[in-house]
């Protein structure tokens, strides 16, 4: 609101002219849902759509921490609305014009403390723009839990954020995956939106993170004005603290860690070379024309991604290394848009030019609470594969699944295994003749490291059943099954000779 006290600083001073709109007043902004020069929020709709006045709140706030009493001078804010006066629910779908416009403000900055939706592909241009432009866009990670990409959060090149307690451990509404690039205090904390609301409101989640990470970045611009947001993105994921210690469950699941901005600070005086081995995910920038950097993050991973950004040299030579063994030799360019290797950890190398190009890189987690299987497929052919489903990954907790075989009249089904990987006595692959898994018809049940030997049932039905434990995991499993003459005996299935099964 206008009248805040310490907001007022902070608002613009002057007019600014955005294409053909001239924005004035005194909380110089615009309302891209109305089409109006009026960013205020109605007095009658002030005890549902607070959210933005607390927004501007806690930043001003920060910034006057960080910065002292001429942060004003420094920072200005440009409020934009994307919810109508008349609105009665929350509703983002404006929010993208709202980046549209503050990119063509040339805003250095862009938060977005929301959530949301499927971006059209215009929309998703409107984001593209605004990263190419040199805006630093930051956005909410979303507070439903999800594992799902959430919007704009996960569009290329934001920096998206989650959410932690203050003791580290990941908010349950938090949502996370590998399109988070780091966390904040989500926690609740009381914000003055006065005179909007007289009482203090509760400000909260992944907004709350958002905009902790948008006061350090405006901080870290305001006293280093030639930073770049590449510059300003590499810098806080640097600095941030990882969170696999705190939470294990994480593996990755919340980027770089969580803010650290007193570390965020400390960094600005000082050339942005900073690279902490322990982070699951960062950006590398090279100071000499030799270097290397090992990723040696907590907790379970599979796989690293790489993308090269920037002006990429023609010459030079990276090496991606996993215990001294060359996974990928070649120039930037070789890397193009993305590039993944399968790596719990890894060293690269640098020979070549500095340059103005930078190395984003990220470690996947093990995410065992995806569930690669569920409920019960019916399978009627008479020959093929089952497999736990998860691929190179270890599979999910908690599974619960069904296979259920049919082959021809006159046959009966033959059972091989090509891999077994479980936790013994824990993780277990049943076979049940028929179609139930009444303890009469288990033919068999299989577990841990050992090759189990073939099996053939004595019908044409078979029933596999896969149930796992609530913690541990594996590799998985992968059997081959085939239907075989009704002449064939039942029952265990002698290895050929020489062969151990």
């Amino acid at each position: 609101e206008a009248n805040t006290p310490h907001l007022r600083p902070f608002w613009l001073t002057q007019p600014l002219r955005v294409g053909a709109r001239t924005l004035s007043g005194p909380m110089p902004g615009w309302d891209v849902s109305d089409g109006d020069g009026d960013a205020r929020v109605p007095q009658a709709k002030a005890v549902e759509h607070w959210h933005g006045s607390a927004s501007a709140s806690l930043l001003a706030t920060r910034l006057l921490a960080s910065l002292g009493a001429q942060a004003g001078e420094k920072v200005k804010f440009l409020p934009i609305k994307a919810l109508s006066d008349v609105a009665t629910r929350p509703d983002m779908s404006q929010g993208y014009e709202g980046i549209r416009l503050a990119s063509h403000a040339k805003a250095d900055i862009i938060v977005c403390a929301w959530s949301g939706g499927t971006p059209t592909q215009e929309q998703k241009d409107i984001v593209r723009a605004a990263v190419a432009q040199g805006a630093l866009v930051i956005a909410s990670a979303g507070n439903g839990g999800f594992r799902t990409a959430q919007f704009p959060g996960s569009l290329p090149g934001v920096l998206c954020v989650g959410a932690v307690d203050s003791s580290g451990h990941k908010l349950w509404t938090s949502s996370q995956g590998d399109w988070v690039s780091m966390a904040a205090r989500g926690d609740s904390i009381s914000v003055s939106v006065a005179p909007l609301l007289q009482q203090r409101v509760f400000f909260a989640k992944t907004s709350r993170a958002a905009v902790e990470v948008a006061a350090v970045a405006a901080s870290l611009k305001a006293l280093r004005p030639n930073l770049t947001s590449a510059d300003i993105r590499r810098l806080l994921m640097a600095s941030s603290r990882p969170l696999e210690t705190t939470d294990p469950s994480l593996v990755g699941g919340l980027g770089a860690g969580e803010l650290d901005a007193e570390a965020a600070m400390r960094m600005v005086g000082a050339k942005i070379t900073n690279h902490d081995p322990r982070h699951p995910a960062g950006i590398l920038r090279p100071s000499k024309s030799q270097e290397t950097w090992a990723i040696e993050p907590l907790g379970g991973y599979r796989e690293l991604r790489l993308q090269a950004l920037g002006k990429l040299p023609a010459k030079g030579t990276l090496e991606v290394l996993d215990s001294g063994k060359i996974l990928w030799k070649g120039p930037l360019k070789g890397i193009g848009d993305g590039f993944r290797v399968m790596a719990s950890r890894a060293v690269i190398r640098w020979k070549g030019p500095v340059g103005d190009w930078r190395l984003e890189y990220r470690m996947i987690g093990i995410d065992s609470s995806t569930l690669y299987c569920q409920g019960t497929q019916t399978l009627n052919q008479d020959s093929g594969t089952i497999e736990d489903g998860s691929g190179n990954s270890p599979y999910a907790h908690d599974c619960d699944c069904k296979w259920q075989v049919k082959t021809k009249p006159g046959t009966r089904v033959q059972v091989d295994f090509s891999q077994m990987s479980t936790q013994g006595n824990l993780d277990q692959v049943h076979l049940f003749n028929g179609t139930t898994t009444q303890q009469m018809q288990l033919l068999a049940m299989f577990s841990g490291q050992t090759l189990p030997p073939a099996i053939v049932t004595p019908s044409n039905e078979l029933l596999v059943w896969f149930v796992t434990a609530h913690t541990g995991t594996g590799q998985g499993w992968r059997m081959h099954w085939r239907a075989v003459p009704e002449s064939t005996p039942m029952g265990l299935v002698d290895p050929p000779p020489g062969q151990i099964p």
